[in-house]
Order: structure tokens, then C-alpha cells, then sequence
């Protein structure tokens, strides 16, 4: 196999076993080591074919997205458009996203049936509403989205693993907007209080 001819000065080439030293960089199982191979190579404009493509397979194929960022960085600025993420990647990324929306859609739908049958119940037996056998369906209508998510979760674990990664990142951004909400009203009763001083 000929290799392709640079389009870099004679002068500027770098040296064959630079390149080699370069594409070892590029291939390896480390992280660390790719993305610093990467921004090597675009720190001294290193347009040799064989980087080229390689840089070109790392921006569609590595399952680092840093390492994917910095391979389609450099390509841009060698004036190459990077390539599409590869379909494995982007079922994966579609997969993703598709869990935390499982995972806000499902819990949205079951906290608005919970106060449905509060409401209709409430409404058509107040008298109902105040005995033993409501406190016990309240308990169930609480423990239910736990069983369902956990069940869920657990069966895509098995099945679409990017999918139940997903509903954690859910669990986790729902979880941040809790906190920061309770830091909110935190430091709002704080200001509060303080202006009735």
C-alpha cells in the first residue's frame, strides 16, 4: 500500500518514526494518551494521511466523547469535516437520552395519577379521605413509582444498558434541581428573616 503524499513542505515533514510515535498515541487503550495525541499532532499541524485518517476514526468511532471532541476539533482546523458519529455511538447516545426522558415522562405521569385519585376521592368520599384503608392506598400510591422505576431500571440494565444509564442521569438531574430548589427557598427564608430584624 503507497502512502499518500503530504501536503506539507519537504522541510516541515516530520520524520517517519514521529509519525509512528504519533499513531501508537492515537490507537492506544489510554484515554489520556489519545487525547494527548491528538492535540499533539494539531499543536504542530501534522497533516500526514495515515494521522489524518486516524483522527478521523477517533472523531466517529472512540467511545470517549472527550477523545471525539478533540479528533473533531483538529480536523476542523486541518479544514477536513468530521466524519458522523458512528451508528453504534449514535444508537447509544439516542438510547441515553431516551431513558432520561423515559424516566421524567413515567415519573410526571405517575406523580399526576397520584393526585388524581387524591382529588377523586377527596371529591366524590371526603369521609373516606380520613380512614385506615385510605392512609394504606396512600402508602401504596407512594411505594408504586419506587417498584416501577426500580423494575424498569433493572430490566433495562439487561436489555438497553444505555437507556437505564439514562434514567440515572434523570434520577441525578432531578435530584440536583431538588437540592438547588431547597438552597433557593433556604436562602430566600434567610433574607427574610433577616429584613424582619
Amino acid at each position: 500500500m503507497t502512502q499518500e503524499p503530504s501536503n506539507e513542505p519537504i522541510s516541515e515533514v516530520p520524520p517517519t518514526s514521529e509519525i509512528e510515535k504519533f499513531l501508537q498515541d492515537l490507537q492506544s487503550s489510554d484515554i489520556s494518551t489519545r487525547r494527548q495525541g491528538i492535540q499533539s499532532a494539531r499543536g504542530q499541524n501534522i497533516t500526514d494521511a495515515r494521522v489524518v485518517e486516524a483522527l478521523k476514526t477517533l472523531a466517529s468511532n472512540d467511545p470517549a466523547g472527550s477523545v471525539r471532541k478533540e479528533a473533531k476539533k483538529s480536523l476542523k482546523e486541518l479544514g477536513i469535516e468530521p466524519p458522523l458519529l458512528a451508528p453504534e455511538l449514535a444508537a447509544k447516545r439516542r438510547d441515553f437520552w431516551l431513558g432520561v426522558g423515559i424516566f421524567f415522562g413515567l415519573n410526571l405521569l405517575l406523580w399526576a395519577i397520584q393526585i388524581a385519585v387524591y382529588a377523586l376521592v377527596t371529591t366524590l368520599a371526603p369521609d373516606f379521605s380520613n380512614s385506615d384503608a385510605m392512609t394504606i392506598i396512600g402508602i401504596a400510591l407512594n411505594l408504586i413509582p419506587w417498584v416501577i422505576n426500580i423494575g424498569l431500571l433493572i430490566f433495562l440494565a439487561f436489555k438497553r444498558p444505555q437507556m437505564a444509564l439514562g434514567m440515572l442521569a434523570g434520577f441525578g438531574i432531578s435530584l440536583l434541581i431538588v437540592v438547588c430548589l431547597f438552597l433557593i427557598t433556604l436562602a430566600v427564608c434567610f433574607v427574610l428573616l433577616g429584613s424582619y430584624q
